[in-house]
């Protein structure tokens, strides 16, 4: 006949993942994770509000967790204007700044959610519904931040103007380049249908592709839609009319960028022939050196929420990858408000703050 303390350590040696997760060294501190964790999955309280207690956590362990300090994690609520709760339609209920910590947690790092169970006292699909809802709001509320210059009140003639200055001081030949174009290519997990639509012969992987303008400040002022994988940057380019916009807000200041975009008024890129002048070579060279920091935007983004760069577990047809990375990116440039960005220190130049990136026009 099998004993308790038998039991209890077949328990314990079977459950080895959640011991390194949680970093249990011993039977009796198993015994007790393991009864919260009945605990919840048992609760018959799951359609009350549950609040998340952001003060309980360290002061030394919040960049680690969300990549904000506390005191600007509940700036950062109180900007996005979030509800005070969010609510799913099978009414699973956290508080708003709980939401926030919960997006947060999980975009920093490709956490299991049933790791994340003890830390917002809720079960993992409860958790996943209430994560879609958030995501949901973020996109709803502020996506058009990304897809539309003129929703940047802080865009101003006047910014531009130093923007354009300030790239011009670090070298560049150009005197009216106020960012930089590229696109990137996001690995997904490969989906059952549709693969050679989403399959790009160029990186040979199955993958969406996204375009961006990165300005000397660290702000990316805008993101577009995901693509399949196959669609090259110049088709981007041309859909998303996006020129048509510089045009309008930003004349006759330019962007520039590389030899895959085509020549345009507002739409600058390197000089492409066999036998370039020692001028031309030149100019190429100086603006390589400043286009650059697009891909230190990029390289930021999926440093500071890798999650949206796991590509096992972005799986097209079941989670709405695309506005994974569009939030991603509006935390990104809220990192960048807050504590800069080396794209911002490379240029000296002031990125926006909080509260005037986040308004509405």
């Amino acid at each position: 006949m099998l004993t308790s303390d038998c039991i209890n350590m077949t328990l314990f040696t079977k459950n080895l993942h959640y011991l390194i997760a949680f970093d249990i060294k011993s039977v009796e501190e198993f015994i007790v994770y393991n009864a919260l964790e009945k605990a919840i999955k048992e609760q018959k309280t799951m359609y009350s509000v549950v609040s998340f207690n952001l003060q309980s956590v360290p002061s030394e362990k919040c960049q680690f967790m969300f990549r904000f300090d506390k005191r600007d994690i509940i700036r950062l609520y109180q900007v996005l204007q979030l509800p005070n709760r969010v609510e799913t339609r099978d009414q699973h209920i956290i508080d708003g700044l709980g939401g926030l910590c919960l997006l947060l947690r999980r975009f920093v790092y490709p956490n299991r959610l049933k790791l994340l169970e003890i830390e917002f006292g809720l079960h993992f699909t409860s958790l996943s519904k209430l994560l879609q809802e958030i995501i949901n709001i973020m996109y709803k509320k502020w996506g058009t931040l990304l897809l539309n210059l003129s929703e940047n009140k802080w865009f101003t003639s006047n910014y531009q103007k130093e923007l354009a200055a300030m790239v011009h001081a670090k070298g560049a030949p150009l005197t009216n380049c106020i960012g930089f174009i590229d696109g990137t290519a996001r690995a997904i997990c490969r989906p059952s249908v549709n693969q050679k639509e989403l399959y790009s012969g160029h990186k040979r992987q199955h993958c969406m592709k996204f375009q961006c303008i990165t300005l000397p400040n660290g702000i990316m002022v805008h993101m577009s839609m995901p693509y399949p994988g196959r669609r090259h940057d110049a088709f981007i380019l041309k859909d998303t009319l996006i020129l048509d916009q510089l045009q309008l807000y930003c004349y006759p200041y330019c962007i520039y960028g590389d030899e895959g975009y085509p020549l345009k008024k507002q739409l600058l890129r390197p000089y492409s022939s066999t036998t370039l002048s020692e001028q031309q070579t030149s100019f190429n060279r100086e603006m390589s050196k400043v286009r650059q920091c697009v891909e230190w935007s990029f390289g930021k983004l999926v440093q500071q929420f890798a999650f949206v760069d796991f590509k096992k577990n972005l799986k097209l047809y079941l989670q709405p990858v695309g506005k994974y990375y569009i939030v991603a990116t509006l935390l990104t440039n809220a990192h960048t408000c807050l504590y800069g960005s080396a794209t911002s220190t490379y240029f000296d130049i002031e990125s926006p703050s909080l509260l005037e990136y986040f308004q509405h026009p």
